[in-house]
């Protein structure tokens, strides 16, 4: 890939996630109507994620933009430390 065909998938990359973003539109509205639904304890939140592809397995680079919207639920559990004698310590206790 040359740096004229990345300048030029930059480009054209803009209008598509904004096209994508209007596909997703009603998909967005009704994950946020489930997230708020929801009977958890936890702050609802709607992930729209956008991913830009590009394929370097043909002549010359194709791409393309995916979206896709989901209800996001996160927990975190309990942060658990590895003990490795052979391993630096990177900050000191």
């Amino acid at each position: 890939m040359t740096r004229e065909q990345l300048d030029e998938i930059i480009i054209g990359a803009g209008p598509e996630f904004q096209r994508q973003l209007g596909e997703l539109f009603e998909h967005i509205l009704s994950a946020a109507a489930q997230a708020l639904e929801d009977d958890d304890n936890d702050k609802p939140k709607v992930s729209v994620g956008l991913k830009l592809v590009i394929a370097l397995n043909t002549k010359t680079p194709t791409w393309h933009v995916e979206g896709a919207v989901s209800v996001r639920h996160k927990t975190v559990g309990e942060q658990h430390e590895t003990k490795d004698p052979n391993q630096p310590e990177l900050l000191p206790s």
